[in-house]
């Protein structure tokens, strides 16, 4: 992303090859993870938190058209796609039969970023795009969105922990969904106001 961003005032091959080194650092955090906790797997391990080096992947999708590797950007993409639905598998299975210590509950607050990197990531990369796909993911983004809020507010009558900023991110990049796929329908000539409204809604939050 600071690639992306910073590639006006460095230069097309400079911000490219930072990219790159950040796809290869991404790479070298994913093996680590998976020799740590998928090759010596306990289900107790296992958190939302699970999600991020995995759902991280999209990032690469995100910004791929920058530099026109769409084609990476698309393995990416669903590499990382079918990562998250199985994580979340799993992840979804640990909650329910394994009791979360109050201090990591709140970071249950990523479940709503996963499934959000994927649909920016697809509709950013991806062609063609399947619109019924894509709509799809913005309502499961929606589904996940609306619980962890709810849960946030359950979460009231505890202490403050450092594990709230897993509310960060996953807050911000469902506005973010919500955007791409609002610009998505209005390109192909499907407006639906209320997304307007949803967006200034989730921007405010």
């Amino acid at each position: 992303l600071i690639a992306n961003h910073i590639e006006p005032y460095i230069g097309m091959n400079m911000s490219f090859y930072l990219w790159l080194f950040a796809i290869l650092l991404h790479i070298s955090f994913l093996i680590n993870y998976i020799w740590k906790f998928e090759i010596h797997f306990k289900l107790e391990n296992f958190t939302a938190g699970s999600f991020v080096v995995f759902a991280g992947v999209q990032i690469i999708a995100i910004t791929a058209p920058l530099y026109h590797k769409q084609s990476l950007g698309t393995i990416a993409f669903w590499f990382s796609f079918v990562c998250v639905v199985i994580v979340l598998i799993i992840v979804s299975y640990r909650y329910l039969k394994i009791p979360v210590n109050e201090p990591v509950k709140p970071v249950i607050g990523v479940y709503a970023a996963p499934v959000s990197l994927c649909a920016v990531g697809y509709l950013s990369s991806v062609t063609p795009i399947n619109t019924e796909f894509a709509i799809g993911m913005y309502v499961l983004t929606k589904i996940f969105y609306v619980f962890v809020l709810y849960k946030f507010i359950t979460y009231f009558k505890y202490p403050v922990y450092p594990t709230y900023a897993a509310y960060t991110f996953p807050v911000v990049i469902n506005a973010i969904t919500t955007l791409k796929i609002m610009n998505y329908l209005s390109s192909i000539n499907i407006n639906l106001s209320y997304i307007g409204y949803e967006l200034f809604l989730e921007t405010a939050i």
